[in-house]
């Protein structure tokens, strides 16, 4: 009977490496992964790179070049895999109302409508109950950088959308957060900056670069040539890019 419950598992290992899907064990754990992601253009290749040899990612790109779709794919595997012990999402509260306590509802309540991006990612991946099981156990959480003062974060990838919209300050405190065994991956869009004083994310660029800490950290910029999503998107990414060269914006 043993031997034929072996050759049933085997089969179904099979299976599921001839549909695309991966399949590892660890202890007596069968963990079934998504395929990789393969990059498709130079600036994803880049970011997949830094994002697997550096503790602390900064990136700066246009809207549909992929920057979500490779980090958060990326880190639900290593989740997925047992690689880290929890993913932290946050993003500044810009256009929210500045501070998310004055909202009703639970912190998922106010929160998730705002990081879609990234959990649509995680859904899309491995599904809506992988993904609800996660956040149950606090694998996977929410945390308002208004929270973040006072807090590390060990053994856990942290990322932050619309890292453009943070201040220096914000910025700094974000960055000393990082404990034993994480890493840090800030995503956003210097253009679409909605504050009124220098982005967060172009001083961290920055700061990084004078300091010559490119040795645990680094950053990817990206174009309006990386944008995958669609040929509509980068038609009106450019022509936004055109507008502002002309002064029309």
């Amino acid at each position: 009977m043993r031997h034929n419950n072996r050759q049933e598992r085997q089969s179904r290992r099979e299976k599921k490496v001839s549909r695309g899907r991966e399949v590892n064990r660890h202890a007596f754990v069968e963990v079934e992964l998504a395929p990789s992601v393969r990059p498709q253009t130079h600036f994803q290749t880049l970011l997949l790179n830094a994002i697997n040899q550096k503790d602390a990612v900064f990136v700066n790109a246009p809207a549909g070049t992929g920057k979500t779709f490779v980090v958060m794919s990326t880190v639900v595997d290593w989740l997925k895999e047992g690689k880290i012990d929890k993913i932290i999402l946050s993003r500044p509260t810009v256009g929210m109302g500045q501070s998310i306590g004055l909202l009703p509802g639970t912190i998922r309540e106010k929160f998730e409508p705002y990081l879609a991006a990234l959990v649509q990612v995680i859904v899309e991946r491995y599904g809506a109950g992988y993904y609800e099981t996660q956040l149950s156990n606090k694998n996977i959480e929410f945390v308002p950088l208004e929270y973040v003062r006072g807090r590390s974060f060990e053994n856990a990838v942290v990322i932050i959308d619309e890292f453009q919209n943070t201040d220096k300050e914000t910025a700094y405190t974000i960055m000393t957060r990082l404990g034993e065994g994480s890493k840090m991956f800030c995503l956003g869009d210097i253009t679409q900056n909605d504050l009124k004083v220098a982005s967060g994310l172009d001083w961290a660029i920055d700061f990084i670069d004078r300091h010559n800490l490119l040795h645990l950290a680094d950053y990817v910029e990206g174009t309006s040539d990386a944008i995958v999503r669609s040929p509509f998107c980068k038609a009106v990414v450019k022509a936004r890019e055109k507008d502002k060269a002309q002064g029309n914006d």
